[in-house]
């Protein structure tokens, strides 16, 4: 096995370690558990040692993890730091677009559309990642983040980053043509408690549809969709989700109530610089994305 300590590994373990939990790093870093878990694993085998105590309440660091936190903090400000100034020493006629958004959003339409309109050129360079939850404000503060586009967010806020654009957008149900919509109770897959989605879903099918249970609950987008397109349960989704596989079902034709509306936000980093190129790839985003604002 090699031993390099790579920024994943790096990045792993200091977001284990601030949230105490394996699930919340790989929420937050827009990764799989499983992944991070293996991250984890992976750089204590590197070093010898074991990081973290694992328990049902979390993760805390080991006496080794403790002493080796400084070392990971350095490698990467060091890495940070390299990549930022050789992005300064790139060519002068070109930009960089760091574009991430929420992975509700994230759907096959969305690159397909990019790539239609000839957003992917040498003139501007794209950088985009599902995220979990908004960036930490220092991730805008540094230069990291360019664009969110996700649910509004109250540490955001409080760093006094405002969302250049909202919008409110109506989710749309979705499953399988091979669903049954007879079902009773109605199975349906739901984000877990914590999402902004949540509550309003719930709230919707208490308040219309008397008979429904909740058949799974994943906080990722992929599980659900897959959980849907395996005619397990009906899902809901912005538009741009509807992945292959799945349809979007009329309430009207099928008895299912109206569903609810939700709040997206878009939010620019300060250090971007817009140009021509990034003004309309944005612009031609948020459209696409959530509509006309």
């Amino acid at each position: 096995m090699s031993k390099i300590l790579d920024y994943a590994l790096i990045s792993a373990f200091l977001e284990a370690a601030r949230t105490g939990s394996l699930g919340s790093a790989a929420k937050n870093l827009g990764r799989s558990q499983p992944l991070v878990t293996h991250h984890i694993r992976r750089l204590e085998d590197i070093l010898g040692c074991s990081l973290f105590d694992r328990s049902p309440r979390g993760a805390t660091l080991t006496p080794q993890g403790e002493a080796f936190m400084p070392f990971a903090k350095r490698l990467l400000s060091v890495s940070d730091e390299a990549i930022r100034t050789m992005t300064r020493h790139s060519a002068s006629n070109s930009a960089t677009l760091r574009v991430r958004i929420s992975e509700d959003l994230v759907g096959e339409s969305v690159l397909k559309a990019l790539l239609k309109k000839n957003f992917f050129h040498e003139r501007l360079n794209w950088e985009i990642t599902p995220a979990g939850e908004a960036p930490l404000p220092e991730a805008f503060e540094k230069g990291d983040v360019d664009i969110f586009l996700g649910d509004p967010s109250s540490d955001l806020s409080r760093a006094n980053i405002r969302p250049t654009r909202t919008a409110t957008v109506n989710l749309i149900w979705a499953a399988a043509p091979s669903f049954d919509l007879q079902k009773r109770p109605l199975p349906f897959a739901l984000y877990p408690p914590g999402c902004a989605w949540r509550q309003p879903i719930i709230e919707t099918l208490d308040k219309d549809l008397v008979e429904w249970m909740i058949a799974m609950e994943s906080g990722s987008l992929a599980a659900l969709q897959s959980a849907a397109r395996s005619a397990v349960a009906v899902i809901a989704c912005l538009q741009p989700a509807l992945s292959s596989g799945l349809v979007a079902l009329s309430p009207e034709s099928f008895a299912l109530p109206k569903p609810p509306s939700v709040q997206v936000a878009m939010y620019r980093g300060r250090q971007w610089g817009a140009t021509p190129f990034s003004q309309q790839a944005e612009d031609f985003l948020w459209k696409l994305t959530v509509g006309s604002s």
